[in-house]
């Protein structure tokens, strides 16, 4: 069979992808990845045929952009910036090789998979890598620092989400979509993030049932798997220099702001304030050497990267920004973590973490040398929260991969007309 991948966003929003691309290609299927060509390298490693979506410059803008990790505009970027203005060039380029007769596995992003499926009856299989995604009525996720009481009637949860979409979402997206629909002879959408943009034929979420469980308005046809704990150079042996760090001492706490984060440099400051007031050792990942300070003491180690399996199993705690990719690898380690949640998806993974028992939650604006050191103490000394850990780290062991192919290769093929 025949695959075509579309995907757009950061590392976490590619890596799972390619994890499901791998998986496809080991039992023989044919896969064809769209994405930014910021990603053409990782892409082309993993074996696939790789069609570029937008530019390099394009993928840096938004990334780079200042606000991007404000609660209230981070969306608005990602959107306008990343996915609307390759929207006509994503249909395009898909259109032109349907002679393959593809099954389509895309992320909510990458819209142009759902007008593909409605003109063309392509079948398409809807990605969700976050219960984000799913805009419940009956569990609100957070939003920024903003979520509804559990117990608030479910009468509340679909007003807020209709307001959502009507004042904001269908507005942003629709300028674009729309118009496009209307050239393609389709017409107009509503409710586009919280129910057009999901494939009846299949949707997957990428988090297992007791990280959110099922909820009575998401898709019908949705199924959950675990975590794709996908990690980049993960067949590699640790470098040397990280390997003699990591057995120079005891367990370090790791520190890693995201890969999109571009502003960590205060972040990292307040960092090595936290590693000295405790006198424990650190990690520091960051893509941006520019946000490190040059003069790091000898115990902190700072590296670009290093792949978080190989990696975490030897960390004491991780501090992160929060996303889904990153936590998931904090729970398959079984180490505690604390999440200072900026934007998108971070705030909701933040809460459920907390109330799984296993990590805190810091705003940024309290990540401070004087509130931090106390909450690690408390986590590190805290027989609840390894014990949680560890029953969670024996949860992720369960590897339902075939069972993902197995509903992936069983979406119906016989679809173009």
């Amino acid at each position: 069979m025949n695959f075509f991948i579309t995907t757009l966003g950061s590392y976490g929003d590619v890596h799972p992808f390619l994890w499901i691309g791998k998986l496809l290609k080991e039992k023989g299927h044919q896969v064809m990845f769209f994405t930014n060509p910021y990603f053409a390298d990782l892409v082309e490693r993993e074996g696939f045929d790789f069609i570029p979506i937008g530019t390099v410059d394009l993928y840096k803008s938004f990334s780079n952009h200042p606000k991007l990790f404000d609660p209230k505009t981070g969306p608005r970027i990602f959107w306008e910036n990343l996915v609307l203005t390759t929207i006509k060039e994503s249909y395009y380029k898909i259109e032109t090789r349907l002679q393959r007769n593809p099954v389509i596995i895309s992320s909510l992003a990458f819209l142009a998979s759902r007008l593909i499926q409605e003109k063309h009856s392509v079948k398409v299989v809807t990605v969700n890598l976050s219960p984000l995604g799913f805009k419940s009525a009956y569990e609100p996720p957070s939003v920024g620092r903003f979520s509804l009481p559990s117990k608030l009637p479910v009468i509340f949860g679909k007003i807020l989400w209709w307001l959502v979409d009507i004042l904001a979402l269908d507005p942003l997206i629709g300028k674009t979509l729309n118009p496009f629909r209307r050239r393609l002879g389709l017409s107009p959408v509503k409710h586009i993030l919280s129910a057009w943009v999901f494939s009846p034929d299949l949707v997957i979420g990428l988090f297992p049932p007791w990280w959110a469980a099922p909820q009575p308005d998401w898709p019908p046809n949705t199924k959950l798997f675990s975590f794709p704990l996908f990690d980049q150079g993960v067949a590699e042996e640790l470098p040397k220099e990280v390997a003699e760090f990591l057995e120079g001492g005891e367990p370090p706490i790791v520190f890693m702001p995201g890969t999109l984060n571009t502003a960590a440099k205060d972040f990292f400051i307040e960092s090595v304030a936290i590693c000295e007031r405790l006198n424990r050792r650190g990690v520091f990942l960051s893509k941006d050497s520019g946000q490190i300070s040059k003069t790091l003491p000898a115990s902190i180690g700072y590296w670009n990267y290093i792949p978080f399996s190989r990696l975490l199993p030897h960390a004491a705690l991780l501090i992160h920004h929060g996303g889904i990719g990153t936590t998931a690898q904090a729970l398959s380690a079984g180490i505690p973590q604390i999440i200072r949640p900026m934007a998108f998806d971070q705030f909701d993974n933040a809460r459920r973490i907390q109330r799984l028992g296993v990590g805190r939650t810091v705003f940024p604006n309290k990540y401070r040398k004087e509130i931090v050191p106390d909450i690690i103490l408390q986590l590190l000394a805290s027989e609840r929260v390894y014990a949680k850990c560890a029953a969670l780290k024996r949860f992720l062991l369960s590897n339902d991969q075939n069972k993902i192919i197995a509903e992936i290769e069983g979406v119906n093929t016989n679809r173009l007309i």
